[in-house]
């Protein structure tokens, strides 16, 4: 049967819904036709197909938009996240790619590829565009070797806050997002994340002064002209390198705006050089 022709899916009663599938092209099947609303919670995974940019974004961007899959006009989302799982399964080294309003969420278990994490950065842009540009809350759950590109690909989206889960063993990948987010530029019209509000990590190793350069990187600019970025830095559980007395660097960082607030984090004195 041709697919305009396919019969809808009428679920008037129905409150949640957790639909999971193996492929994109089943769920788009499923969604087109599905008519619940007064679904109030929904949630789709898709977990074992290769991700397109321009695979089904319409019919994604219906199902986070409203109770129902032909709803024409969007409600505007009050704020969203997208976040990235490392290894989430380590036999295959697949990744968890997701986006989320406050009741709707679209689940991706994809390959380790740079191609399919741009196809997934893409989608999360139709989604912005089609919910009137809310407030992104971005997760990084074990970064490892894909959550640059992850990154970098959401840097001129309304980010305003950013959560980092670590592992506590390197401060490789603390550092390079520090950079990813203080970029190297020089000019405020190539800064990147402009909206920052809001940087947590946990479980992460990190020097102390990588976040004094990065909140110092445009303290001057944004003082000279009245304006404002990073707010608030959050850390918890995280081991400091060469960190100053917490009430040294507390007062460091609220001289250039910033709130530091620490919970179960330890720290090492700077160590003279040999």
């Amino acid at each position: 049967m041709p697919p305009n022709f396919l019969p809808r899916i009428l679920l008037p009663n129905l409150r949640k819904m957790d639909l999971g599938f193996l492929r994109c092209i089943q769920a788009v099947d499923v969604i087109r036709r599905l008519d619940a609303p007064r679904c109030t919670q929904a949630t789709l995974t898709i977990s074992r197909d290769t991700l397109q940019s321009d695979q089904a974004v319409a019919d994604y961007c219906n199902f986070l938009c409203g109770p129902t899959a032909g709803m024409n006009v969007p409600l505007p989302a009050t704020h969203a996240s997208v976040g990235i799982v490392d290894r989430v399964d380590p036999t295959t080294g697949r990744l968890s790619l997701g986006y989320s309003t406050s009741n709707r969420v679209i689940n991706f278990c994809i390959e380790s590829s740079d191609l399919e994490i741009a196809a997934f950065q893409q989608m999360v842009k139709a989604f912005q565009d089609k919910l009137q540009n809310p407030p992104l809350t971005v997760s990084i759950v074990k970064p490892s070797t894909h959550f640059e590109q992850f990154l970098i690909h959401l840097a001129r989206q309304n980010v305003q806050n950013i959560v980092i889960k670590s592992n506590n063993d390197s401060t490789t990948n603390i550092r390079t997002i520090f950079e990813i987010i203080g970029g190297e530029y020089n000019t405020p019209s190539t800064w990147l994340f402009e909206s920052l509000e809001t940087l947590t990590i946990s479980n992460g190793f990190l020097r102390f002064r990588e976040m004094t350069w990065l909140v110092g990187s445009r303290h001057e600019y944004l003082q000279e002209h009245s304006k404002s970025w990073l707010r608030e830095i959050t850390l918890i559980n995280c081991l400091l390198q060469e960190a100053p007395s917490l009430g040294e660097g507390t007062e460091e960082l609220a001289a250039m705006g910033v709130t530091l607030r620490c919970k179960g984090c330890k720290g090492s004195r700077p160590q003279q050089a040999i």
